[in-house]
């Protein structure tokens, strides 16, 4: 179906594909770990995270269809350290559910938005989790908590999520070259999809 239909990336850094038992497996050339989109200026960098839920038996092992989970939060921070000398902004797309997305934050350092799901419900409005709260990453990477906010628009399209943010460059450069823009202010409107 991707291949037939997506008109936009598929991402999911926290997988690890191998050929299957099937042959060569297609979600490996199908998924990107992340995307970078230029809007209006900013460069934006939006890593996907694809649901566990379902795979925890198999995160030592693999399975038959070639798919091994990684670990969320190491996955996510390497994947932001990476991207973060290229990037004023990064989002999380997710795929964890609330607390799944609430421990990513509070155990990562360097994300700005978390856009996520699996649990159906609307936040309206968004959470402000502050991220960097686990002491050993503190004391490891010398990270102060700093918010993160957290969105999640339903399921079943009955939602559309609009996050509009306004955006500030940090007044110092090393916090600007360790973070990036901090999110200023923030209006979220979640849209039911009907008729109209």
């Amino acid at each position: 179906q991707l291949d037939a239909w997506a008109r936009f990336p598929a991402l999911a850094a926290n997988y690890r594909f191998e050929p299957s038992a099937y042959g060569e497996n297609d979600l490996a050339r199908l998924t990107k770990p992340y995307a970078m989109f230029n809007v209006q200026g900013l460069r934006v960098a939006v890593i996907g995270i694809g649901d566990t839920g379902s795979m925890f038996s198999i995160f030592e092992t693999g399975n038959r269809l070639g798919v091994t989970p990684l670990n969320v939060v190491d996955t996510v921070q390497q994947w932001v350290d990476f991207l973060r000398p290229s990037a004023d902004v990064i989002v999380l797309a997710t795929h964890q559910g609330l607390s799944g997305d609430e421990y990513t934050i509070r155990h990562t350092e360097g994300v700005d938005v978390v856009l996520g799901g699996h649990l159906h419900v609307v936040l309206d409005p968004p959470k402000v989790i502050p991220d960097c709260q686990d002491t050993s990453l503190q004391d490891a990477r010398g990270c102060t908590p700093r918010p993160v906010l957290l969105c999640h628009s339903g399921g079943f399209m009955k939602y559309l999520g609009r996050l509009d943010l306004v955006l500030r460059e940090p007044l110092d450069p090393a916090e600007r070259a360790r973070n990036g823009f901090e999110v200023a202010s923030h209006q979220y409107t979640p849209y039911p999809v009907d008729s109209t």
